[in-house]
């Protein structure tokens, strides 16, 4: 209904740069160094092309370590290829264990599913089956059947878990524009001095 669940929302502070930056780590198991800013693009466009997130991690390490450990080519902008492998699954595996990269926090799943049993017990079934992912990060291959495998494991048998991640990469801001348009005329604006004066804290009364 355009509300925002104020008190059923949640965060977790790990984002696509975090994730390219542990995948320059992994990279020099591989004797690749990657420093400046414009060799940490390169290393985002490898993230965009290349990685993916594994349905079943343990699997996958296994998967690759039985096939030889097979790498996938990636051409630099000087011409050279290099070759990575198991760095493809690894690096976005952070986003359900923060602790591959040193974070004390919970997974994206764990996140979803706490943020959920925050909400009314009447609105929980409704939310279980509405699960957008939104953002770059949340456009690898295979995100959305992890997040749907593992929201179902934690889930009531009794709800039907259902995860999308729409092709726009920029849902979130769609969805903003859209709601800015619903909201034009109505007390969910603060003006600049207000927001002033008063601060972050006034923005839950302008999210009802």
């Amino acid at each position: 209904e355009s509300n925002m669940l104020v008190d059923a929302t949640m965060r977790l502070d790990l984002g696509g740069r975090d994730l390219t930056d542990y995948l320059m780590k992994l990279l020099t198991e591989y004797g690749y160094c990657f420093t400046t800013s414009a060799e940490r693009m390169i290393v985002d466009e490898m993230k965009i092309r290349h990685c993916f997130v594994a349905e079943d991690y343990e699997d996958a390490l296994r998967e690759w370590e039985s096939n030889n450990k097979k790498n996938v080519e990636y051409e630099l902008p000087d011409g050279h290829i290099i070759e990575f492998g198991s760095p493809t699954f690894r690096a976005p595996e952070a986003l359900f264990r923060p602790c591959m990269i040193g974070l004390s926090a919970q997974g994206v799943h764990e996140l979803t599913f706490n943020s959920i049993n925050k909400v009314p017990i009447d609105l929980r079934r409704e939310l279980y089956g509405n699960v957008v992912i939104g953002g770059q990060t949340g456009k690898f291959p295979g995100m959305a059947t992890r997040l749907s495998q593992e929201l179902t494991n934690l889930a009531p048998t009794a709800f039907k878990v259902k995860v999308v991640s729409p092709p726009e990469a920029h849902t979130t801001w769609v969805g903003g524009k859209i709601l800015a348009e619903l909201a034009a005329g109505t007390d969910a604006f603060m003006d600049r001095s207000t927001y002033e004066e008063y601060g972050p804290v006034m923005a839950p009364r302008c999210m009802w």
